[in-house]
């Protein structure tokens, strides 16, 4: 039986890298985020909040959404790990 790393429906981590992708190099407002990667308001609304009490992003004073130093450091570190898992994914199928 062949172990799926990175599935077809998307994992709580999948929503959070997306959300930090979305929030990295410039702000949007949450309908922004919301229509760009199909994200629910319930579920947008939950990682935002997460997020924001972990200091990752922040939203000025219009709603616009960007990441902290922390958040872009988190950015790295989260896109290096999830990059590799996709490779070995890759690289299993066969």
């Amino acid at each position: 039986m062949e172990m799926t790393l990175i599935g077809s429906r998307r994992a709580s981590i999948d929503i959070l890298f997306d959300v930090l992708t979305a929030c990295r190099g410039r702000s949007l407002n949450e309908s922004a985020i919301m229509a760009h990667y199909s994200l629910s308001n319930q579920q947008l609304n939950r990682d935002l909040n997460f997020m924001s009490a972990r200091n990752l992003v922040q939203s000025d004073e219009d709603g616009r959404f960007g990441l902290t130093s922390k958040g872009e450091l988190a950015f790295d570190q989260v896109s290096s790990a999830y990059t590799m898992l996709q490779n070995l994914q890759a690289t299993s199928v066969g």
